[in-house]
């Protein structure tokens, strides 16, 4: 028997036959590979979780159910009184007697109805310059306006430019606001909850 038949079989016999080198090294390098990823994983799930963007869902405007009635056309002020506003339509369009006894070039009340139970009147006037127009919003929002009830004080912005003021006065179950734009002063009463949001989306 050779020399290195002996010892092979004496290493054979004094345990196991001792695996080859590239054995070693490819599996020194795979546990690496492990550790490295159970370190990103431990840190990474250790950290405060990345927050979630919120999901922004827009909801069409509502429309309305019902048909406007019909009117007769008017001065270029007349007609840019809308016709609808939200889920509401008009049912009933004339003069308005009180605020041209304010100084209103013009003025109009427009009632404004659901189909239902909801209904807005909006009072609506012209006058030559926006100081008169807001003079005649302070008269109207101190006389309108009960005693100890809440009011809301706003801005009216278009195209982020500022035109006019807004006064929200809640009452018991019924809302009026009041709103200038240029020369135009408007007041809506109706419904708590409806009132700010016809002012809002009523295009004057």
């Amino acid at each position: 028997m050779s020399e290195t038949s002996a010892h092979e079989d004496q290493r054979e016999v004094n345990g196991r036959r001792r695996p080859p080198r590239w054995v070693l090294i490819a599996g020194g390098a795979v546990l690496l590979v492990l550790v490295v990823v159970a370190i990103v994983l431990v840190t990474r799930g250790g950290g405060e979780p990345e927050p979630l963007e919120p999901e922004v869902v827009t909801l069409p405007a509502p429309t309305p159910t019902v048909e406007p009635v019909e009117r007769a056309e008017g001065t270029a002020f007349a007609q840019a009184l809308p016709s609808t506003v939200l889920q509401l339509a008009l049912s009933a369009f004339a003069e308005e007697p009180s605020l041209l006894r304010e100084g209103a070039l013009e003025a109009y009340r427009l009632d404004y109805t659901d189909g239902g139970a909801t209904e807005v009147v909006v009072l609506a006037g012209q006058w030559e310059t926006p100081d008169e127009a807001a003079a005649a919003m302070a008269e109207a929002v101190a006389a309108g306006t009960p005693e100890g009830a809440e009011t809301t004080e706003g801005t009216v912005e278009v195209d982020g430019a500022q035109v006019g003021t807004s006064v929200l006065v809640t009452g018991d179950g019924t809302d009026t606001v009041w709103w200038t734009n240029g020369t135009v002063m408007l007041q809506a009463t109706g419904p708590t909850g409806t009132v700010a949001d016809v002012q809002t989306a009523y295009p004057l």
